[in-house]
């Protein structure tokens, strides 16, 4: 339930729901009624052991010793609110989760046999929890020092694990879907931004990357990224729908970009997103999806004839520091080509940078450094692994999620500590392990606070 891995590359904040918190800290501190236990198949259960927490990905806790009709069982658990998650949630094809002793649950909607990715059977038991306290504070608002070299070495763990697992993702994705193509949603991705991401991934999926290629290829260099620009927008529905015309007010652009989009589709037989969801309220003009699909065409632009993942990993290969990183990324995602600063879309927004610093460290640390760890990890690259994780490390933080100032301003600890991306990551992996579930007690800062 917590250490699920979500089917995405720029991992969200996971709200945890107070059923979710409840049925976590019952099965933690064993409070609920021990006596009688059955599972819904009717076998007698005793818990001798609820066993430890996981902090990596996988079933929520380790090494658990239970015993079932008079038979010990040790292995790990796997916390869900619905029975049917254990499927809704993938976990029968995923290996991780072959060693599960007992699946925890805290509704049964449907009796079904709950089996792992190797067709073994395992049992369920419905937990009724007991009426569980919050406290009224956190503990730590108490403390009254917390140091900062035990403050980044608790989140250099934390930011480790959650690298790990997005790059997990993303060995998983690359497997299932080549390396070109997952690069590119990533990016479509990181170029959503947070309101229009699923949007992004839909049009990257509906304009693939080989079908990008295929187009471009009978196309001279000059009109490229006007041609890609009618393949995106067309795509995206901004040039058809009545509800999203409006965005693109230059005349004379619209008609071109759907004359080049109804030759295109007519060609290789395209059809526009079905359900266009573009969200433009609550953003910022240059953020707003038509600027960041203009941006992903010039991007992708940059990259062509070229592919993007072999690119980047000769360019990792080869690099000596982060800083020729550093360099390289912004040329190729931020720097425009042609005529961006007059593009049509732009008339009353500067358009110097095609995405801003902090949005390009999130790419570096989202998809880049992750991405080049997991082709490591595939094709047995000890090198590029160690060096995608090291680099990861000297990406710079520009701004605080507003998640990570809350859990900062609760902890006796200055905002200035935190001065890197990775930092910033640990943070919210840890405030989603602690925090967010209200473990206290647990907590890793603990042991270093004076109090």
């Amino acid at each position: 339930m917590i250490n699920c891995i979500p089917n995405r590359i720029a991992e969200p904040d996971l709200l945890i729901t107070s059923k979710e918190k409840t049925l976590y800290k019952a099965w933690l501190n064993q409070e609920f009624n021990l006596s009688g236990l059955r599972t819904i198949e009717g076998h007698s259960v005793s818990i001798l052991s609820p066993g430890t927490r996981n902090e990596t990905e996988g079933p929520d806790f380790r090494d658990a010793l239970i015993m079932i009709d008079e038979k010990f069982e040790r292995g790990d658990i796997e916390l869900h609110l619905e029975s049917n998650d254990w499927y809704n949630h993938g976990h029968d094809r995923d290996p991780h989760y072959n060693n599960v002793v007992m699946h925890v649950v805290l509704n049964v909607t449907k009796i079904m046999p709950i089996k792992s990715s190797n067709n073994r059977v395992i049992p369920t038991l419905r937990l009724i929890p007991l009426a569980i306290t919050e406290s009224d504070e956190y503990a730590c608002v108490n403390w009254k020092l917390l140091r900062e070299a035990d403050f980044n070495q608790v989140l250099k763990t934390f930011s480790g694990i959650r690298f790990k697992r997005k790059s997990q993702v993303w060995r998983s994705l690359i497997l299932a879907n080549g390396a070109e193509q997952t690069f590119y949603e990533g990016l479509a991705d990181v170029m959503g931004y947070s309101r229009n991401r699923m949007m992004f991934g839909m049009l990257a999926r509906k304009a693939p990357y080989e079908l990008i290629g295929n187009i471009l290829k009978d196309i001279k260099s000059d009109q490229h990224i006007i041609v890609m620009e009618g393949l995106l927008f067309g795509t995206a529905g901004f040039l058809t729908k009545p509800e999203l015309e409006g965005f693109i007010r230059d005349t004379k652009y619209t008609e071109g970009l759907s004359k080049i989009w109804m030759n295109i589709a007519r060609k290789y037989n395209l059809e526009e997103i079905e359900s266009a969801s573009w969200h433009f309220a609550g953003s910022r003009p240059p953020n707003f999806p038509t600027l960041r699909i203009a941006a992903l065409a010039q991007i992708i632009n940059k990259f062509y004839p070229d592919q993007f993942a072999e690119t980047w990993l000769r360019v990792l290969s080869n690099a000596g520091n982060y800083n020729e990183i550093r360099r390289w990324a912004g040329e190729m995602f931020q720097q425009p080509d042609g005529l961006w600063c007059n593009h049509p879309l732009l008339k009353l927004q500067p358009g110097k940078m095609l995405i801003g610093a902090q949005r390009l460290y999130d790419l570096l640390s989202n998809l880049l450094f992750p991405f080049s760890w997991a082709i490591g990890s595939i094709n047995n690259l000890r090198e590029l692994r160690e060096k995608s994780t090291l680099f990861a490390e000297q990406v710079d933080c520009i701004s605080l999620p507003g998640s990570v100032k809350t859990t900062l301003s609760r902890l006796p600890v200055q905002t200035t500590a935190i001065s890197k991306n990775h930092q910033v990551q640990g943070l919210i992996e840890f405030s989603r392990r602690y925090c967010n579930l209200n473990i206290c007690k647990l907590c890793p800062f603990e042991k270093y606070a004076e109090k």
